[in-house]
């Protein structure tokens, strides 16, 4: 069962983490004058710190350069037109976000590396995964007010792995090591096909070292 108290507030991170690839595909799902209006509010600097924190970023990682352009293309049919890249530390958790835009800006994916971040209180990530997808009821579970079903494991993938969402918004979860990271395609097509889409790029962030 999914502890309370200390266990619950440093799994918040994660919860929220589940939260924003739902909310970026939901946003890119819009007509077109109001995707643009999400789309460029997304931030668009390289190592942009958006949580403001004293510690020192950990390792350097750039999950934009995981995927190619033609990797993105074989899978998803369309040739990436631009990438943009956050990076924020919340909390125990360092974690490093790439928006992959294809020319239609609803059929556009994300994908976010979860790591240990250098602060003092700092958790294993892979701690944190364990509390959130194994531990009986499970933070993955819901997302706000909209009840969801709870995570599926997908197998073949890493060190573990699990697609949570509805049937229209629904992110792959890979876990790596001691990091996990987090892969949410948009489009119009059925959660079967997004798993098998989201498991076609995952094994391409695998062969990346992080």
């Amino acid at each position: 069962m999914l502890q309370t108290g200390e266990s619950g507030a440093k799994c918040e991170a994660m919860r929220k983490t589940i939260l924003t690839a739902g909310c970026i595909l939901a946003l890119a799902s819009c007509k077109k004058s109001e995707t643009t209006t999400a789309v460029t509010a997304l931030p668009p600097a390289q190592n942009q710190s958006v949580a403001a924190t004293n510690e020192p970023p950990g390792p350097e990682i750039d999950p934009c350069s995981f995927l190619t352009s033609d990797q993105i293309q074989a899978i998803l049919g369309e040739p990436l037109k631009d990438v943009r890249r956050n990076e924020k530390i919340e909390g125990i958790l360092l974690v490093t976000q790439c928006f992959f835009e294809l020319p239609t800006v609803s059929n556009s994916a994300v994908l976010t590396v979860t790591q240990k971040s250098s602060a003092a209180e700092a958790r294993d990530p892979k701690d944190v995964w364990a509390e959130t997808f194994t531990g009986g009821k499970n933070a993955a579970g819901s997302t706000g007010r909209k009840k969801v079903k709870p995570p599926r494991a997908v197998e073949g993938l890493g060190d573990g792995a699990f697609w949570a969402g509805n049937p229209k918004i629904g992110s792959l979860y890979v876990l790596k090591g001691n990091a996990y990271f987090r892969i949410s395609i948009g489009g119009n097509e059925g959660p079967e096909v997004k798993i098998e889409k989201c498991k076609a790029l995952a094994q391409k962030v695998l062969e990346h070292s992080f």
